[in-house]
């Protein structure tokens, strides 16, 4: 387990969760550490899903603020991921479930929890051209400006475009189309 801990931090996110896995088959007392180390070698590998189940349990068995902000943060991850996939119904756990944490989360991270919650909500909404309007009208507002929320703004113009999509308006979400700036 110790090995696997010094691995992950020596940058070798593979070999780490190698040894976590043959700590874990034998019966090692450092579950804690096992879990931690699955749970970060996890995030490394952009395995959302295995980061947040291990760092649930390695938040079950010792918690401390940084396993809590990890975890918070592979939360937030794969709900993105979720959302990126269409499945509202994942993503919305996964969300919501950051969201109840998100004070341990960095600004940045949090502004980006508050974007997919909304796109979250053009994906679901029972009222699309509603949901389509006001993620607009965030990504126009103040919090979504400057060039480090590109990005961000030609994701939610495509929510946007699939919001009139689902409202029949295929021509407002050919405007919003025309309004991405980078190439996705």
């Amino acid at each position: 387990a110790a090995t696997a801990l010094l691995r992950l931090l020596a940058g070798a996110p593979g070999e780490a969760r190698a040894l976590a896995t043959a700590a874990r088959t034998s019966k090692t007392s450092l579950v804690a550490v096992v879990a931690l180390v699955e749970g970060q070698a996890a995030a490394a590998e952009g395995d959302w899903d295995g980061a947040v189940k291990a760092l649930d349990e390695a938040n079950q068995l010792a918690p401390s603020p940084e396993v809590e902000q990890a975890r918070s943060q592979a939360l937030l991850e794969l709900g993105l991921e979720r959302l990126g996939r269409g499945d509202a119904g994942g993503a919305r756990d996964a969300l919501a479930r950051a969201n109840r944490t998100a004070q341990r989360l960095e600004l940045e991270d949090r502004q980006t929890l508050e974007f997919a919650l909304q796109a979250l909500g053009v994906l679901a909404s029972e009222q699309p051209e509603q949901a389509a309007r006001n993620l607009a009208g965030a990504l126009a507002g103040p919090r979504y400006a400057g060039p480090q929320w590109a990005r961000v703004r030609d994701i939610g113009l495509g929510y946007v475009a699939y919001g009139w999509l689902r409202a029949g308006n295929a021509a407002e979400a050919r405007r919003a189309l025309d309004r991405v700036r980078d190439l996705l």
